[in-house]
């Protein structure tokens, strides 16, 4: 991909990608150009504001002097059918299947930023909220499913007004959900470690959103992982094991709460990435804990039946979708709300430390000036009982001692203030 702009030294605000994408003779179903196409059209129609990359112009790459699109049978030739690469894991293989490879280039837009590039667990929930708000709404009004949740196709898009969105970008595997080749052998279709165990495992069954929802789970995993080495612990213990090593894994980790707790403790940063484990909790219990096909593990009924909890995930996808964007959309709103605290608070902070304070003014006792005495005669029992006097008739500011004033009396007149300041005054003259 390449960063392009309209004229030479003008402002970039697109994307040039140039890609060998799948194709099937004749049939444009996996064709990303015509579905990022049919998106624009159906969702302009239906008035909606998600995110996705907007095209503006694609084609097939055409050679001129052989007069043929640049095709894989092109640079291959007759072993075209033999390679991997014209044959997606879990076909039948690209003679029977007439798959090749296809060299098409498009420009579209807005640009974006990888997830790993933002700040704080807010700003990537909310990220993630919008792209799967985005994806349940294509869904429903273009009929197209993404089939490829990973970590490198979820982009942030930092809009003018400052809001910050997210758009899911890479639609080599979308597809109609009810065509033909996604209801029968679709095959291992997505990107490795973020694929559902039904991918995983091949599965002859159609993929749905549950599928996509699942692979985010293990986006959220890559997120939270403890450090960048067990990140990559975790990727190679996947690639030691393969696609069916890989679905096993994942089989015994969704299997139970206790079971996805342990993965939790050992390879995720807890307190450091608590929103997002939140995350990975809500969107477990949605797909893994639905009372109509609980866990992973396949259990044998009366009269020797098997019944997969996989298998079965398939019959409820629409209830187990709704149920995931709920989950998302709570834990990102409670997000959003301790945002918003968290900043209040901080203004409150910035706010208090910046106000001027004043000292309290001193008690009156306090700024009364203390009486110098001066003790020239006398015994210290003398000094000592005339101080004692002192101190109580200028701490009694003048007031009567309550013994000679009668019970429920009224307050001292304006006169016996008067009286009780000069006798003061005589008591300090015998003092001295």
């Amino acid at each position: 991909c390449f960063a392009v702009s309209d004229t030479p030294g003008g402002a970039v605000h697109a994307v040039l990608k140039d890609s060998w994408q799948l194709g099937y003779p004749g049939d444009s179903a996996v064709d990303e150009i015509s579905v990022l196409r049919r998106i624009r059209d159906r969702l302009d129609k239906a008035g909606s504001a998600c995110m996705y990359p907007r095209i503006s112009a694609g084609g097939t790459v055409w050679l001129r002097d052989m007069a043929v699109e640049d095709t894989s049978d092109v640079i291959l030739g007759t072993i075209s059918c033999y390679s991997r690469w014209t044959v997606p894991h879990g076909s039948a293989g690209a003679s029977v299947l007439g798959l090749r490879r296809v060299h098409r280039r498009m420009v579209t837009g807005p640009i974006g930023v990888p997830l790993q590039s933002l700040e704080s667990e807010q700003e990537v929930i909310g990220v993630l909220a919008d792209v799967m708000r985005s994806h349940s709404e294509i869904l429903r009004c273009a009929g197209v499913l993404h089939r490829d949740v990973s970590l490198n196709n979820v982009m942030a898009i930092r809009m003018p007004s400052g809001e910050l969105r997210g758009m899911l970008i890479d639609y080599d595997h979308a597809i109609d959900p009810s065509s033909v080749r996604n209801q029968r052998c679709p095959g291992n279709i997505g990107t490795g470690p973020f694929m559902s165990i039904s991918n995983l495992e091949g599965l002859d069954i159609a993929r749905t959103a549950v599928d996509d929802w699942e692979a985010l789970i293990s986006l959220l995993f890559c997120l939270a992982a403890k450090s960048h080495q067990a990140l990559e612990q975790m990727g190679t213990s996947f690639a030691r094991v393969g696609s069916q090593g890989v679905a096993n894994v994942k089989r015994e980790m969704y299997s139970s709460l206790r079971s996805l707790e342990d993965t939790i403790e050992k390879h995720l940063d807890v307190s450091g990435c608590p929103n997002i484990i939140r995350l990975i909790r809500a969107l477990y219990m949605a797909i893994f804990q639905h009372p109509k096909c609980q866990g992973t593990v396949q259990m044998m009924l009366r009269g020797s039946r098997m019944v997969d909890p996989v298998l079965r995930r398939v019959q409820y996808a629409g209830d187990i979708q709704r149920r995931c964007l709920a989950a998302l959309e709570t834990v990102a709103a409670e997000v959003r709300s301790m945002g918003r605290l968290s900043d209040h608070l901080a203004l409150i902070t910035h706010e208090s430390a910046s106000v001027r304070v004043t000292p309290p003014l001193p008690p009156e006792s306090q700024s009364r000036q203390t009486l110098s005495v001066q003790l020239v005669d006398g015994t210290a029992g003398d000094e000592a009982a005339c101080g004692s006097r002192r101190r109580s008739d200028i701490a009694g500011c003048g007031r009567p001692e309550s013994r000679d004033r009668p019970h429920g009396s009224e307050s001292p007149s304006p006169t016996e203030t008067v009286c009780d300041a000069s006798n003061a005054e005589e008591a300090d003259e015998k003092c001295r």
